[in-house]
């Protein structure tokens, strides 16, 4: 997915399509280029990749890139970062 592909969409916005189906980051920043990182603290990536792709249909994952393998339980908890984009706004579907 192109950089452009995303629409730009307010954080206020992204945060209430994500509340509405119980999805709470603890920090929500808009990227340069459209995309809006979210951390959250204590959730395992691949489940919150799930509920923020659920939360509306214009929503798409940015497929993180893998940088090393991790031992579950052995390293200290650490927050979770999921990067997503809106490639439609979601008011209008």
């Amino acid at each position: 997915m192109n950089d452009t592909d995303f629409v730009l969409v307010s954080e206020e916005t992204a945060k209430e399509v994500l509340n509405r189906k119980d999805v709470y980051p603890t920090f929500l920043e808009r990227n340069d280029d459209n995309s809006f990182t979210a951390t959250f603290e204590r959730h395992p990536a691949p489940i919150m990749q799930g509920k923020i792709r659920d939360a509306d249909d214009a929503i798409r994952i940015v497929e993180p890139e893998i940088v090393e393998a991790r031992e579950p339980n052995v390293e200290p908890s650490m927050a979770v970062t999921v990067s997503f984009g809106f490639i439609e706004s979601p008011l209008e579907h």
